[in-house]
């Protein structure tokens, strides 16, 4: 239960490795995340086709893996979030400030705006 999923996602992390190892050096808290998902690609004793290395935690019983599907969507979730943090810029996007429309025309036209620039066809 899982470990298809798991063994995918994981495969997933492994394309864009250098962006899971920065997001784990600075959360350790991830890592230990994707450790347990690492835990349910394993299954009788075995880590896919090949078996076991000698230091592979045990593989989790039927309770633990339902424990570790049901922390799924908030690890994915808080993943989304961070890669979020990451791309997008926090601070909100400004417009350049622009003249009222009965202000004089930026242009130098002596104009009010609203009858010049501001009207959308440019005059001059």
């Amino acid at each position: 239960m899982g470990a298809l999923w798991a063994d995918g996602f994981l495969a997933g992390v492994g394309q864009a490795g250098e962006g899971w190892d920065r997001w784990c050096a600075i959360d350790e808290s991830l890592r230990e995340s994707l450790d347990e998902v690492a835990r349910l690609t394993l299954f009788d004793g075995a880590y896919g086709a090949e078996p076991a290395p000698v230091d592979a935690p045990a593989s989790p019983d039927f309770e633990e893996r339902w424990e570790i599907l049901a922390g799924v969507p908030g690890l994915l979730q808080y993943c989304n979030e961070m890669r979020q943090d990451g791309v997008f810029p926090q601070a909100p996007r400004r417009r350049e400030a622009v003249p009222g429309r009965n202000d004089p025309c930026p242009c130098g036209s002596g104009r009010k705006y609203k009858k010049c620039c501001g009207a959308g066809v440019t005059l001059h």
